[in-house]
Order: C-alpha cells, then structure tokens, then sequence
C-alpha cells in the first residue's frame, strides 16, 4: 500500500482541488447580473437589451461573460475572471477531497482490522 507523507497528500488534493475547479467552469448558467447587450436600442424599448449575464463555475462562479468584448452568452477567455470565487472554490473542494479521503481511510482501517467477538 502507497503510504502518502502529509505534504506529498496536501500538494496532491491542492492539485486535484486546482483541477476540479477549473472543471466546474463548464458548469455555465444564468447569473443574478443585468448586462446591457448592445446600443441599439430604442428609447421606448431599451428594457429588451438588459439581459442576465452568462457565468460559469461551481458553487461560486469565478468567469462572467464581457457584454463589451465577447461574443453573447459564450464564455472564454476574453470574459472577466473572478480570482476571490475561484480561490473559494479551490478551498471548498480541498476540503471536501480531505474529508472524503479521511473517512474512506479510516473505514478501511477499522474494517481491516476489526476483531470479531465470539
């Protein structure tokens, strides 16, 4: 069995957790935000170019779509990065890897070594 050092196991969830956040980017959906898309609008019709913004990322969203320099609801990488939600979700899921790999741990070591009582 692979027996991990403290700090060997702290760089590998920090990377893993690096790893996962940049994933729930992919997570896209509506924000709370009203942009302006567009300047076209007329007078008497300018409540149809507030649209809500497009963000992406899990359970905070770190990457929000530039109505000014993106295309409309696409995110890339041109839009505007958020760095204290990505750091709140980078410490949300390290968390949750060493509390997870905690408990399995410890699992296996009570199972493994569990006297039976007869």
């Amino acid at each position: 069995m692979f027996k991990m050092n403290r700090l060997t196991a702290i760089l590998i969830f920090l990377l893993l957790s690096l790893v996962i956040t940049l994933l729930s980017g992919f997570y896209q959906r509506p924000s709370n935000e009203i942009v302006q898309w567009g300047t076209e609008c007329a007078a008497e019709y300018w409540f149809q170019c507030f649209h809500p913004n497009l963000s992406g990322g899990f359970p905070f969203a770190f990457i929000f779509d530039s109505p000014n320099t993106s295309v409309h609801n696409s995110l890339g990488a041109e839009d505007d990065f958020r760095w204290y939600p990505f750091i709140i979700n980078i410490w949300l899921y390290f968390i949750a890897l060493i509390f997870s790999y905690k408990t399995l741990f410890k699992r296996r070591i009570a199972s493994k070594y569990r006297i039976s009582r007869s």
